[in-house]
């Protein structure tokens, strides 16, 4: 009895590994490594810089849609800020839309946007600043691998 209860325990772990376990591929959301920067301080009515860095570790080229990287302003408790303006559409001219990063390689996007037509902020306050990117369904009509994941980092933002 013990036999078949462990024989079972084994087949049904298979299920629950991901798929690089069993040598099919990586997962392209773990191979990606993004690391984020952003401003920590800003006065009032300037802009607020960030950046992306983007390593490849994969073993393969992958597409990324420069498009989904953004940024929402929270209050330190986590509630997000009241917005003023809701912006449904920023294309970013500087960056074409599906940049492909060969393995080992690297790439840095950076942008710079106005917080204060977005969203309401006052003086001599700490925000959340969360950073994102957010893009699991646009792929590239190009063969290959696209970076299709949902991911997000806090950074602390003081304005003067």
């Amino acid at each position: 009895m013990n036999k078949i209860i462990k024989i079972a325990l084994l087949a049904t772990a298979g299920y629950l590994l991901p798929l690089s376990s069993f040598g099919i591929g990586e997962d392209v959301c773990d191979c990606i490594k993004v690391k984020v920067g952003s401003s920590d301080t800003i006065s009032k009515n300037t802009y607020l810089a960030y950046k992306f860095s983007i390593k490849n570790s994969c073993n393969y080229s992958v597409w990324l849609n420069t498009g989904f990287f953004g940024y929402h302003i929270l209050d330190l408790n986590g509630t997000p800020t009241r917005r003023l303006r809701e912006l449904t559409f920023v294309k970013r001219y500087q960056y074409p839309e599906f940049v492909l990063i060969a393995p080992n390689a690297e790439y840095e996007l950076k942008f710079a946007d106005d917080p204060f037509y977005e969203f309401k902020m006052n003086r001599r306050t700490l925000y959340n600043v969360r950073l994102t990117y957010n893009n699991t369904q646009k792929k590239t009509p190009k063969k290959g691998q696209n970076y299709l994941c949902t991911k997000a980092w806090k950074r602390l933002l003081y304005v003067k």
